[in-house]
């Protein structure tokens, strides 16, 4: 130690790496002794290495991940992961537009089909009213051959006659009633039709279709077609009914000779007497078409208020 204070060696340290330092071996031997008195001491001893946890078994609850663990940080991504309430709205937003979109195109597409090029649907209404229109025009003919017939009067008809005149008295009143009522059927469908295609469609398509306000409201051909076939109807019931009065006076009067045929001047009553019998025919089919029509158009006015006052809404 004296000798390390002379020369100006630090026993606490090497004394290879101090100044003056001229090797020997008793310098080695006190920087080797003096060595492990330079290392610092600690008073606590080393903590023990944490043990591994054992692992948890299925169920139990040691397997639950603990509020504090870092087992909860997928449940974090989880949340954070889900879209925002823009993304949803968005969502909302796209939906609501393709369905828009779908209506729209079934709307363009029942136009194009009923409306614009629904041949077959046309098509089925021309052939009801052709089938219902001939109904009515062969019941009134056969009406008429019978009326008209003056052995329906004197009781002289041939036996080749007289099939003509039961097929008259039996099917032409039927064929009168199912064709004037069919006309009106057949027209209120068509009213309905073109309505609907009216109220599906465009501005711009309901301006192709009439190009006027009622075609828009539902008032278009078909529509005034049924009004015109009401208003015709009553018309024929009221001249009907007076041409079956006037027969009734007229046959009052007729007077025949002795080989059961009206004389010369009982000629024009006779006229008027067939007539009158054939308007008589008229009466019930007439009077039913005019109030089948009516009908018709409460309900198609009906049905127009109800749809305008809930797209008013």
């Amino acid at each position: 130690m004296s000798d390390g204070a002379a020369s100006g060696i630090d026993p606490r340290f090497d004394p290879r790496y101090q100044r003056g330092y001229a090797g020997g071996e008793g310098s080695t031997t006190d920087a080797s002794s003096a060595a492990p008195a330079a290392m610092p001491r600690n008073s606590e001893p080393p903590a023990p290495a944490p043990a591994p946890d054992p692992a948890p078994f299925a169920g139990s609850e040691a397997g639950r991940p603990s509020p504090g663990r870092d087992d909860t940080a997928p449940e974090a991504a989880a949340v954070v992961s889900d879209p925002p309430a823009e993304r949803v709205d968005d969502a909302r937003a796209d939906a609501a537009r393709i369905e828009v979109d779908d209506e729209e195109h079934d709307r363009a597409a029942f136009v194009a089909e009923v409306v614009s090029s629904g041949r077959s649907t046309v098509g089925w209404l021309i052939a009801g009213w052709a089938v219902t229109l001939a109904a009515f025009a062969f019941g009134a003919y056969l009406s008429w051959m019978v009326n008209s017939d003056i052995g329906y009067y004197t009781g002289q008809i041939s036996s080749s006659d007289q099939w003509i005149r039961e097929l008259g008295w039996t099917l032409s009143p039927s064929l009168m009633m199912a064709g004037a009522t069919g006309v009106v059927v057949v027209t209120a469908l068509a009213v309905v039709v073109q309505r609907r295609g009216a109220a599906a469609a465009t501005s711009e398509a309901a301006g192709e279709m009439g190009g006027d306000e009622d075609a828009r409201s539902g008032r278009g051909t078909a529509w005034w077609a049924l009004v015109s076939i009401g208003a015709i109807s009553a018309v024929g019931v009221v001249w009907a009914v007076g041409r079956a009065s006037e027969a009734s006076r007229a046959n009052a009067g007729l007077v025949f000779d002795g080989n059961g045929n009206p004389t010369g001047e009982q000629a024009d009553a006779f006229a008027l007497i067939a007539l009158g019998q054939f308007a008589q025919s008229l009466i019930g089919p007439l009077a039913l078409a005019a109030v089948a029509a009516f009908v018709a158009l409460v309900a198609v006015e009906t049905s127009r208020a109800t749809l305008s006052a809930a797209r008013a809404r």
